[in-house]
């Protein structure tokens, strides 16, 4: 290889790393270009979102709301069905463990 055709090598070398690093210089300006658009869409779309749910629930559907009150109602019950449920597992839980020392005693007087 003669000395100029190195000269020519080491030039298209350093031009094509040039131009790399220019093309990762652009894609990273329309990456956060592309995030801003997305964030502004998101935003759009967050706002747009909202004032259809204002416009849903009219006078009238509040007061309605208001005067259902079913978590008022309903909680003793629900908080009641909990403790019963809780109560009774708590009871098959001692019952299983009982069961397991009865086999266990019984187990140990046969041997």
């Amino acid at each position: 290889m003669t000395e100029i055709d190195k000269v020519k090598y080491d030039e298209k070398m350093n031009s094509l790393k040039n131009r790399i690093i220019e093309k990762t210089i652009n894609i990273s300006e329309l990456e956060d270009e592309r995030l801003c658009l997305m964030m502004v869409k998101r935003d759009m779309m967050m706002s747009h979102t909202k004032k259809v749910l204002e416009d849903c629930f009219t006078d009238e559907l509040k007061d309605k709301i208001k005067n259902i009150k079913l978590f008022d109602e309903y909680s003793e019950l629900v908080k009641d069905e909990m403790i019963l449920d809780l109560v009774f597992e708590f009871i098959r839980d001692n019952e299983l463990e009982k069961s397991d020392m009865l086999n266990d005693t019984l187990l140990e007087e046969r041997s």
